[in-house]
Parts: C-alpha cells; structure tokens; sequence
C-alpha cells in the first residue's frame, strides 16, 4: 500500500480480483462468440456467414482457453500472471486484426 490508499486488489485480496477478471473475460468472450455465431445465421452472403462463424468459434475456444489457464494460474507468482498477462494481450490483439472481417 502506498501512500494509504486501500485499493480494490489490496481489499479483497489478489487472487479474489484476478478470479473475478478472469470469469468477466470469459463470459465477455463466450458472449461475443455466440452473437457472432447468431449473426452468422443471418448473415446476407455465404461469406459473411463463413468470417462470422468463424471469429464465433474462435473467441469461444478463446474463452475456454482463458479459463483453462486462468485457472493453473497462481496469483501470487509473478511470473505466472505476466506469462498470463501476455497471453491475454495476444488474444486482443488477434480480435482486433479480426474485426473488419466481422462486420
């Protein structure tokens, strides 16, 4: 703590936090991934259908793979959490070179 401030982390605890952050990826992911798998059932042209499908399916295994290794995470390890820390920013990254195939 520094300077006095009681943050959100220091309050409830590091592993509660990281848990939380985890689960809301996860559920964001899994969420996106079947709207863009309905969205592909409506989608105007076969191809459409196809890149929508696909990203769908791609953030729902993403999002199990958050799961997956959120959970052999050890919050209090640091390098386990950059480790991954990094692994999330790749999956952010590749959502974003996806987007303008969802559209």
């Amino acid at each position: 703590r520094m300077h006095n401030i009681k943050s959100f982390t220091v309050r409830l605890g590091t592993a509660r936090v990281f848990q939380a952050s985890t689960v809301l990826l996860c559920g964001l992911l899994a969420t996106s991934g079947c709207g863009l798998l309905h969205a592909a059932m409506h989608a105007p042209t076969g191809v459409m259908s196809l890149f929508r499908g696909g990203i769908g399916l791609a953030s729902l295994v993403a999002s199990q793979q958050v799961y997956e290794r959120g959970a052999a995470v050890d919050s209090n390890v640091p390098s386990q959490v950059y480790a991954f820390y990094m692994f999330v920013w790749k999956l952010f990254y590749g959502a974003y070179a996806a987007l303008p195939f969802a559209r």
